[in-house]
């Protein structure tokens, strides 16, 4: 009995964190949109003409809102992924357009290290169906993490090929089989960073796993975001992975079926 009790209310407090995360992220949405909106709309010099030093202290205010912004996705994110409530809206897209899109959105933190985004792309992809905004979080998360750890001068290049079954993993094509799933767009994204330590390639995509950045003196995040970018391929009925590049840096690639 004592220890029924003790499980109902340890499965209580966990409710009740979950719950505090959740209504204390939200809270802290709005008022950082407010900070985000300002600020572009200094960088635009609608409230006057600005200096360059002025522009490069907006930029840095411009950057850490956005991290901000995307820690505190995270945390709404992982309660409603711990909760069960994670919900998509899948559509026919054109995962190439969402690609691009987060490419442009990122593009000021490449250029402010003078880091150089390269597209490679196959002509005539197939439009997918899925979350829009989901697999934008995911790109977002992605080219945000390949650009913290490429040096100033470094290169980041997004592939996108349309493969077949056939050419994916052996335990991936068996479930894919079972599902009826023939063909998938595939999207990597490689750099000439520091790299992942090799021993780390299996754990990075766990909750809480973080993988210092020399070159930084340590990376900053909650270490959900990976998590979170794997729990929502998984749903789109893909999988995600990463290898060490032959040119330096690391390759991430991962898999979105053409059929949900």
């Amino acid at each position: 009995m004592a220890f029924n009790q003790m499980c109902n209310k340890l499965k209580e407090m966990d409710q009740m964190k979950t719950d505090f995360v959740s209504h204390v992220s939200h809270d802290l949405k709005t008022p950082l949109t407010v900070i985000r909106e300002a600020n572009d709309l200094l960088l635009k010099k609608i409230a006057g003409p600005i200096s360059s030093e002025q522009t490069k202290l907006l930029n840095i205010t411009k950057e850490e809102t956005i991290r901000l912004t995307m820690m505190i996705n995270d945390l709404l994110d992982i309660s409603r992924i711990e909760a069960g409530l994670m919900r998509y809206n899948f559509q026919e897209s054109s995962l190439q357009d969402i690609i691009r899109k987060s490419a442009d959105e990122i593009r000021f933190l490449a250029e402010s290290k003078k880091i150089h985004i390269q597209w490679k792309k196959s002509g005539g992809l197939p439009k997918v169906l899925l979350d829009r905004e989901k697999i934008a979080q995911v790109m977002d998360n992605l080219l945000s993490n390949a650009i913290k750890f490429t040096p100033s001068g470094g290169r980041i290049i997004i592939t996108m090929s349309e493969v077949d079954s056939k050419t994916v993993p052996r335990f991936f094509a068996e479930q894919s089989r079972l599902n009826n799933i023939c063909s998938f767009v595939q999207v990597s994204i490689s750099d000439t960073g520091i790299g992942i330590p090799v021993e780390c390639h299996k754990t990075i995509f766990d909750k809480f796993q973080q993988v210092s950045n020399k070159a930084k003196g340590g990376m900053k995040g909650t270490g959900l975001g990976l998590s979170i970018v794997k729990h929502i391929i998984l749903d789109h009925g893909g999988d995600i992975w990463v290898e060490r590049n032959t040119g330096g840096g690391e390759y991430v690639s991962f898999y979105s079926s053409l059929q949900i």
